[in-house]
């Protein structure tokens, strides 16, 4: 992490990261294919687990889990710094970070996560039938990914609690209005 913080994915080489981690090239070799494998899994996995936990929650109304996801998925990124959220969404525009991406978790795991919140909804009766879970889940999906990427264009801290709950509030009374099955 050191070392995204302070140079573009595409800048470090396997020498610098063998030396700052104290370990052999060999022993990296032997756990990771590759440095863009390390660093895929190093923007993937703080937040996979987590996902993939939320998806067990659908006792919980849809837009308490929306929140959960945008906590999830903000949360590190605020944690880790301007930086390094810089460096690595350079990285995570590459195409071989997308084909790491498909082949850890078989598709894109942040949509995939999303959309089975939408049928949870939609099999509770939260949501209408005819939602379009495909279209939201992409939706989302992007909207946060552009949030992000646009904010890491400035200087300013990276405070995605300031702006979530308003982009919620958009998603219960505007975007998701006509497919809530509320009386």
């Amino acid at each position: 992490y050191q070392l995204i913080c302070e140079k573009p994915v595409a800048a470090i080489r396997i020498t610098d990261i063998t030396k700052a981690s104290g370990i052999s090239t060999g022993t990296f070799y032997h756990y990771f294919p590759s440095k863009e494998d390390l660093f895929a899994r190093l923007a993937l996995e703080p937040t996979a687990l987590e996902l993939n936990e939320l998806r067990s929650t659908s006792e919980l109304p849809l837009m308490e889990r929306l929140k959960i996801y945008c906590q999830i998925c903000t949360s590190i990124l605020e944690k880790q710094g301007m930086d390094m959220l810089r460096n690595l969404q350079q990285f995570r525009m590459t195409a071989q970070y997308r084909e790491i991406r498909n082949q850890m978790y078989e598709g894109h795991f942040e949509y995939e996560v999303l959309h089975s919140l939408f049928l949870d909804a939609i099999e509770s009766g939260e949501l209408k039938e005819n939602f379009p879970t495909d279209f939201y889940a992409n939706l989302i999906v992007y909207d946060l990914y552009g949030l992000t990427f646009n904010h890491s264009l400035y200087d300013d801290p990276f405070e995605p609690t300031k702006w979530y709950p308003q982009y919620l509030d958009f998603l219960e009374h505007t975007a998701l209005a006509p497919y809530w099955n509320r009386a």
